[in-house]
């Protein structure tokens, strides 16, 4: 402990490094209790001078020696503390300790070389240091940590980390405070202390400030002992998952004893703001992460009650009442919390908790809970928080971010649906009823500042909308005033509907006026869609009942839902919609408002009038792609609904975009929505519309942009796909566009992966179509040969595309390959053509070696179907009986261990083989 620790200001590296080796050096690995000043001292000046040149030390190895020697000196040091001379050098000690492991865990992240078990054993005892707990080390929470760090540590004995419990008794006048479970010391005990301090009679002034003083020193240990913390779960969090159960509350959080420190004692009941704010961010960085959300939504826990003892428990319902617990700790702390920095960050995790839990496995009402405190929290910011406006937007923001994680989730539950019915009709208790009308008021505010509340507001709103579409469907004019305010923030540039083309516009929008601007989108596509599901579910529920109510049979439900529907009456988007006067209430209490179609198409009118035509033309290209995804929900029986006028700015809208936007995400999102939009619709109806969208998908298949040419190909692909379904109604007109649409997709075939994927299951829909007239191609241009069959040039690049794709080394290509090659089979005439030309017998040989040797199960079973896909024994030639003798050969193989795909595919296989 005598070496010289004084290091150069400014030294080479070489130089730094070892005067490192120096200082590790001096710390044995077998570090005895320091009790007098001059050693502790000497570990001060030394841990100080690691702290300050760990940085720049660059060898991996020494950090990690230079890691366990802090560690073990700080083991040490706090296993005597109790025992120390001089205290009052211990907080510094400390903190220059946790900022050299600090350093060095930023510096080798997952590589530092530390045992993972004895640092949140180390640190877990700082979380309080300083503070009075009143709690005993001997409850539930200390059995599991016990246990925890027992099962990390190994064959070491739960005396030897620092869980021994109360140990044996001791009178009262032998009694001294100890720091294993506080981590401090006599001065900052409000209690009784020592003999000699109370016969001093010192002054209460001075005794005020020494006491300050130690708590000032106490709180500066506990934040630097957080921020490791924080720092160790950025660098290794799988690392972490173990010691959950040690780091944080499994059960009440806010029980004042029986109880070992957790992270939510830091959270929940430090008296310094910023020790509070420091504990919260560390739970954040403890829970977000992929990682981290696999393993929370495994927690399971349907009562808040512990279990009773038993030989074991899962770990699902460890982490379920641990989830719990951490809800209760964050909702008392987000109530009483009346500083913004620590509330920020507390609702910030309670946030990423909410993201990742999986409600449907917890308790009903915990959902509720939370969102009846960020209600609370909400209505009371402006009077319980002693901060300037812009701090509580600020609040006000995180809040609806986590109710937008509330209502966000993957389904809608029974119980917050019911409690929001309560609500809406009034039945609510006091102080609910204006949650809806609060986030609505929320989207509409004004001012700079006031665009991430807007923003947290509408994703809020959507949450609703896409989960609860019953109690927002009743607000359509105000979602509606909402979206128009927030496009509306910043004026877009109009663009050419008809006529010619126009260039995007060239300035780009602030980036959180376009993400205001975005939220308004998805916000308008979700509840045009969550009310579009509406309608349809309340349509078949009302056919269903029509036909139990009349005694009809199978053959009138059959008719119904396979008959075509009568076309639709077109309604002006000056219409009044009427929402809500088919509003009903359940006997739960929730509100359900009946939306029917022609509503649907009355509000899809109003968007295209009155929304869609800036948001197609906003300055910032996010909010012109979720204007283009969105338009990619528009139902086609919506569609149908419009004006020709509307109807005509819909295809305008896409086609301008697809072609003509200089941002490659628009141009990818536009061709999407294309595909959708001309796939769905009739034919004979839009004929001409859908001529012009397959040559814009022919032209963005071409694009520079992979991600343009992957979407355009899947667009082209259901295309043809939408074609092949309705190929009874195509005539002559429809050659060119075909034979264009055929060239592009055979183009795909020979670009990336992933546009060949989506090329050749095109090539394939086409292949299907058995009235396409046919056709042979030049160099430059495809000419009509007035034949309602294939032509043999067509058909051989076809088949060489098909061959190609069968020999690709992606799977997905193989097995949409296949399927591909299923649709040649099921066209008796392109089949029997290719079997004329001799080219059908080397496809099926193909098909056989990939059933017979294929390792994937997916390849195997489209290659079977593909082989069973045609009704003519003749085509098969003398592969007949090699094709029967395979399917039995891989029947005998799946007998035992095939997959339930492979089986049905094979059985169908031999059946159409006999």
């Amino acid at each position: 402990m005598n070496e010289n620790c004084n290091m150069p200001s400014r030294s080479s590296q070489s130089e730094v490094e070892q005067a490192v080796r120096e200082l590790v050096a001096a710390h044995s690995k077998t570090i005895e209790p320091v009790v007098d000043f001059q050693a502790l001292r000497m570990l001060q000046d030394h841990l100080q001078a690691l702290a300050s040149h760990c940085s720049k030390v660059t060898d991996s190895k020494l950090l990690q020696q230079s890691g366990q020697a802090i560690l073990q000196t700080l083991r040490a040091c706090h296993e005597s503390a109790s025992n120390l001379d001089d205290r009052s050098m211990a907080p510094k000690l400390y903190v220059a300790g946790f900022r050299a492991l600090n350093s060095i865990l930023a510096a080798l992240r997952a590589q530092h070389g530390m045992s993972t078990a004895e640092l949140v054993d180390l640190l877990r005892h700082f979380f309080t240091y300083g503070n009075e707990l009143a709690a005993s080390a001997s409850g539930a929470q200390t059995e599991l940590a016990a246990t925890a760090m027992a099962t990390a540590f190994g064959s070491r004995s739960v005396q030897d980390i620092g869980l021994a419990g109360k140990g044996p008794y001791r009178p009262p006048n032998a009694r001294r405070r100890s720091s294993s479970s506080t981590g401090w010391n006599d001065d900052v005990s409000t209690g009784s202390q020592s003999g000699s301090e109370s016969d001093t009679g010192s002054d209460s002034d001075s005794s005020r400030g020494s006491r300050a003083s130690s708590q000032g020193r106490a709180s500066a240990v506990r934040l630097a002992a957080l921020t490791c913390l924080q720092q160790l779960a950025k660098a290794d969090c799988r690392a972490l998952h173990p010691f959950w159960i040690v780091l944080l509350p499994v059960y009440n959080p806010l029980q004042t004893k029986y109880h070992a420190a957790t992270l939510m004692d830091a959270i929940v009941r430090d008296p310094l703001p910023k020790v509070r704010a420091l504990a919260a961010a560390v739970l954040s960085s403890m829970l977000e992460g992929p990682a981290q959300k696999a393993y929370i939504i495994i927690a399971e826990a349907k009562s808040a009650a512990r279990p009773p003892v038993r030989g074991f428990t899962t770990l699902s319902s460890t982490l379920g009442h641990l989830v719990i617990a951490l809800h209760d700790g964050l909702l008392h702390a987000i109530s009483n919390e009346s500083q913004v920095p620590a509330l920020m960050n507390m609702l910030k995790a309670l946030g990423t908790l909410m993201m990742s839990a999986a409600y449907t496995r917890l308790p009903s009402d915990l959902l509720i809970r939370c969102i009846e405190a960020l209600s609370r929290r909400l209505q009371s910011a402006p009077q319980k928080l002693t901060a300037a406006s812009a701090d509580v937007q600020a609040v006000q923001s995180a809040a609806c971010a986590c109710l937008a994680a509330a209502f966000g989730t993957k389904a809608a539950l029974p119980s917050v649906s019911s409690w929001l019915g309560a609500q809406s009709t009034g039945t609510s208790t006091a102080g609910q009823g204006t949650l809806l009308i609060t986030l609505l008021d929320y989207s509409l505010t004004k001012g700079a500042g006031s665009v991430v509340l807007r923003t947290e507001a509408l994703s809020a709103l959507c949450g609703l909308a896409k989960n609860y579409t019953a109690i927002s469907s009743l607000h359509w004019a105000s979602i509606s005033h909402a979206v128009a305010h927030s496009l509306q923030a910043k004026k877009p540039q109009s663009i050419e509907v008809a006529g010619g083309a126009t260039s995007s516009p060239p300035e780009t929008a602030p980036n959180a006026e376009a993400k205001c601007a975005q939220q308004a989108v998805r916000l308008l596509s979700e509840y045009l869609n969550g009310c579009h599901r509406q309608s349809s579910a309340n349509k078949s529920t009302f056919a269903s009942t029509e036909i139990v109510s009349s005694g009809h049979g199978s053959e009138d439900t059959r008719r119904l839902s396979e008959g075509p529907l009568p076309k639709q009456k077109q309604v002006s988007s000056q219409a009044e919609p009427a929402l809500c006067s088919q509003s009903i209430s359940s006997g739960s209490g929730a509100a359900e408002c009946r939306v029917d179609e022609q509503q649907c198409s009355v509000m899809w009118a109003e968007a295209c009038d009155e929304h869609f035509p800036e948001a197609v033309a906003h300055s910032s290209p996010s909010v012109r792609s979720a204007a283009q995804a969105s338009l990619a929900d528009l139902p086609c029986a919506i569609l149908q609904f419009l004006t020709l006028a509307q109807q005509g700015k819909v295809w305008q809208w896409v086609w301008h975009a697809c072609q003509h936007d200089e941002a490659a995400a628009v141009r990818a999102a536009a061709a999407k929505c294309l595909g959708h939009v001309a796939g769905s619709v009739p034919v004979q109806d839009c004929q001409s519309d859908v001529c012009r969208s397959i040559g814009v998908l022919c032209t963005a298949m071409g694009d520079s942009t992979l991600s343009v040419r992957v979407s355009a190909a899947s667009a082209a692909a259901n295309v043809a796909d939408a074609l092949h379904q309705q190929q009874q109604r195509l005539d002559s007109q429809m050659t060119v566009p075909l034979l264009e649409l055929a060239a592009a997709a055979m183009a795909a075939c020979q670009d990336n992966d992933k546009v060949q994927v989506n090329g050749i299951r095109a090539v394939g829909n086409l292949l299907a179509i058995q009235q396409l007239p046919s056709a042979v191609f030049t160099a430059t241009h495809a000419t009509n040969s007035c034949s309602n069959w294939w032509g043999e040039a067509w058909l051989d690049q076809g088949i060489s595309c098909l061959y190609t794709s069968l020999a690709s080394s992606t799977e997905k290509v193989q097995w949409n390959a296949c399927y591909a090659t299923g649709n040649l089979l099921k066209n008796d005439a392109a089949a029997a053509l290719a079997a004329k030309r001799r080219q059908l017998q080397s496809l099926l040989s193909v098909l056989l070696a990939l059933v017979r040797d294929s390792p994937n199960y997916k390849i195997r079973s489209h290659a079977a179907a593909a082989l069973v896909s045609s009704g003519q024994r003749d085509l098969y030639e003398g592969l007949w009986e090699v094709i029967l003798g395979i399917f039995c050969d891989a029947a005998a193989d799946l007998e035992g261990n095939g997959s339930s795909l492979d089986r049905d595919t094979t059985e169908s296989g031999m059946l159409c083989s006999t």
